[in-house]
C-alpha cells in the first residue's frame, strides 16, 4: 500500500488527476489494473512489435553498452529473453552466450533484491563511472 501511495503522489506531482492515476486505487485494483496493462498492451506489444521498434532497441542497448565500454555486456537478445522471462511469455530462443546475459542479469537483480544496500552501490558506482 506504501509503495502505491508513493506512486500516487509521484503523479499528482507531475499533474497526473486520480481519475487517470493508475495508482490512486488500493493494492488490489492497482494490481489488477497493472495487469490489464501487462496482458492487453505490454505482452502483445512484445510479441508483435510495432515499426521502428527494431531502431529504438539497438540504439537502447548500444547506448547501454556504451557506458560500459563497449563490452556488450547486454544485447537486444539478452533483453528481449529477460522481457519474456519476466511476463511469463513462451520462452524467447537465444544464442548460448545471450543465455549466460540473461542469467547475469537475473542474478544480478536477484541480489539487488536481496542485499541491502546493493542498488544504492551499484547506483553510486554509476554515477561515479559516468563524472569520469
Amino acid at each position: 500500500e506504501d509503495y502505491i501511495f508513493f506512486w500516487r503522489g509521484i503523479g499528482y506531482l507531475l499533474g497526473i488527476e486520480d481519475e487517470y492515476n493508475i495508482c490512486s486505487g488500493n493494492y488490489a485494483e492497482t494490481c489488477q489494473i497493472l495487469a490489464q496493462i501487462e496482458n492487453e498492451i505490454a505482452k502483445p506489444g512484445i510479441q508483435n512489435p510495432p515499426k521502428g521498434y527494431d531502431v529504438v532497441t539497438t540504439s537502447f542497448v548500444e547506448g547501454i553498452n556504451m557506458y560500459i565500454n563497449g563490452r556488450y555486456l547486454v544485447t537486444k537478445d539478452a533483453m528481449f529473453r529477460f522481457a519474456y522471462d519476466l511476463m511469463d511469455l513462451p520462452m524467447y530462443k537465444v544464442s548460448v552466450g545471450d543465455w549466460c546475459r540473461f542469467r547475469v542479469m537475473k542474478w544480478v537483480i536477484w541480489l539487488m533484491e536481496r542485499v541491502p544496500g546493493l542498488s544504492a552501490f551499484f547506483t553510486w558506482s554509476l554515477s561515479v563511472y559516468l563524472r569520469g
